[in-house]
């Protein structure tokens, strides 16, 4: 038995793995570089090349000592917890839905999703 060739399904993928790479990696790993740069007064040019912790430094100080910044570190991860919790649940209950569902009534569900 032969092993089939990778280079069609490289060559088939390689677009979409390259729009990943500009549109989410890049981004991604832009985004953690400039949150490590003090940005006063907005002049991204001049302190791209002064990477520091001072922003997550400030930012921890802030949760410690200021009960409102706190309060809203709280909220922020208990939404990002509820919306976690009901997209991954609400996804795997439509999923095992389908799979449990009858054929005649499965297939125009299966089309329409």
């Amino acid at each position: 038995m032969t092993r089939p060739r990778l280079s069609p399904a490289l060559f088939f993928l390689l677009p979409a793995l390259i729009l990943v790479i500009v549109f989410y990696i890049v981004p991604l790993f832009l985004s953690i570089y400039i949150s490590f740069t003090p940005l006063e007064n907005w002049n991204l040019h001049r302190y791209l090349n002064e990477v520091t912790t001072s922003n997550y430094e400030r930012l921890l100080y802030m949760v410690r000592f200021d009960p409102d910044v706190g309060k809203v570190v709280q909220t922020t991860l208990i939404f990002v917890a509820a919306t976690l919790a009901v997209n991954v649940l609400g996804g795997l209950a439509l999923a095992l839905s389908t799979f449990l569902m009858e054929e005649r009534i499965s297939l125009p569900y299966r089309v329409l999703w």
